[in-house]
């Protein structure tokens, strides 16, 4: 089959093969094999010598064993303080449940925290 940059130039006699080609709906949907976007082609091209780098400069890799490290550690160690966290919470409102419970009554007015000496004219 001749390609665009073969330059020889075709008999009259020879046949196309794609003259009875008919590219319709059933045609496409009936494919088994769908080729990727132009952009993810040029992104994968690229990034086969270099890693991707984000906005902020960081290289990043799904292999990279420093953030799965950090995820494991934030797995374990995340729960541990949100449990924590949760504990001191109940304490304390515990301790202001029975604080507030206990509250002595107001003093009577005009009372005095300790008894006066007696006058002694």
């Amino acid at each position: 089959m001749p390609t665009s940059d073969d330059h020889t130039p075709r008999r009259p006699d020879d046949s196309d093969p794609f003259d009875g080609l008919v590219l319709d709906e059933d045609f496409v949907k009936g494919a088994t094999s769908q080729e990727g976007s132009a952009r993810s082609r040029r992104l994968a091209a690229e990034w086969q010598d270099r890693a991707p780098v984000d906005p902020g400069g960081r290289t990043w890799s799904p292999a990279d064993p420093v953030s799965a490290k950090a995820s494991r550690w934030l797995d374990r160690h995340g729960r541990l303080a949100l449990t924590v966290l949760c504990c001191c919470g109940i304490v304390l409102s515990a301790v202001a449940y029975f604080v507030s419970a206990r509250r002595l009554p107001a003093p009577a007015p005009h009372s005095h925290p300790f008894p006066l000496p007696p006058n002694r004219d």
